[in-house]
């Protein structure tokens, strides 16, 4: 067993089986449906010789804006945090205790199946789905131990969010409208704006343009296509306003990025 030192902050989820570590010099064992949360500069090792029905997920991270405060698992309930605070621009304050047990560890291990499928990803705006996944992940995660008000379905928001995610990823030729996703998910439009940027810390439109753009980008350098036809197929039938976007978005015009990238 090698021990190192963390450089970013990560968590180690145990899905099946039990997970053999040393943490700060200390045994440990992190067994089924239990989340472990180390800090930059913590040192652990993990046992070379895994069990054979280990399935467990190891995620790094960091986030700019963003500090994590480590509680007592006992007191965690009470420690709401602020980690919607970065859709209003302010500082995320992520509350987390040292190790604690998932309350629904199988709709957790969906999701983070879910990150690592955009994260392999080599489709263009594969990226952008992957850090927005990430944040619907660290959302849940931070919320998972924190008492909610009465009546409040958080796995149910979600999984609105994680299925919105899904429908713009599944039509990327389709301009996704925040109107059009909640009709198909059946919520209304408001109540679906407010999660989204709640927990991806965006709205959903501007989540859809970044990825859009994202994929205009590769296309851009990847296919032999005119600028307006990438257009179209990204949604866009007025070229101009394609390029006022894109413009925005990238801070030069479509042909200006092709140019300066290919030359």
């Amino acid at each position: 067993m090698t021990a190192r030192g963390s450089k970013d902050h990560e968590l180690h989820f145990v899905s099946r089986g039990s997970l053999a570590m040393v943490l700060e010099g200390t045994d440990l064992v992190i067994p089924a449906g239990h989340m472990l949360y180390t800090g930059p500069s913590v040192h652990y090792g993990v046992s070379h010789s895994a069990p054979a029905d280990l399935s467990c997920f190891h995620c790094h991270f960091t986030l700019p804006g963003a500090r994590v405060l480590q509680v007592d698992l006992a007191g965690w309930a009470g420690h709401t945090g602020n980690i919607d605070a970065f859709a209003a621009g302010r500082e995320r304050l992520i509350s987390l205790p040292r190790l604690w047990p998932i309350r629904k560890p199988a709709a957790l291990t969906e999701q983070f199946l879910a990150l690592m499928n955009d994260q392999r990803g080599r489709q263009p705006g594969d990226a952008v789905a992957a850090q927005a996944r990430f944040l619907l992940l660290l959302h849940a995660i931070a919320t998972d131990g924190v008492v909610q008000p009465r009546g409040r379905a958080t796995r149910s928001s979600h999984a609105h969010v994680a299925r919105a995610l899904d429908l713009i990823e599944r039509k990327p030729g389709h301009r996704a409208t925040l109107a059009a996703i909640a009709s198909t998910l059946g919520i209304e439009a408001v109540y679906l704006a407010r999660l989204f940027r709640k927990q991806v810390g965006c709205t959903l439109g501007s989540y859809s343009v970044r990825r859009s753009m994202a994929i205009a980008q590769e296309r851009l350098l990847s296919e032999p296509t005119t600028v307006k036809d990438i257009g179209r197929s990204l949604g866009y039938v007025d070229p101009l306003y394609f390029s006022r976007v894109f413009r925005r978005e990238v801070g030069c015009s479509p042909r200006e990025f092709r140019n300066r990238t290919l030359r």
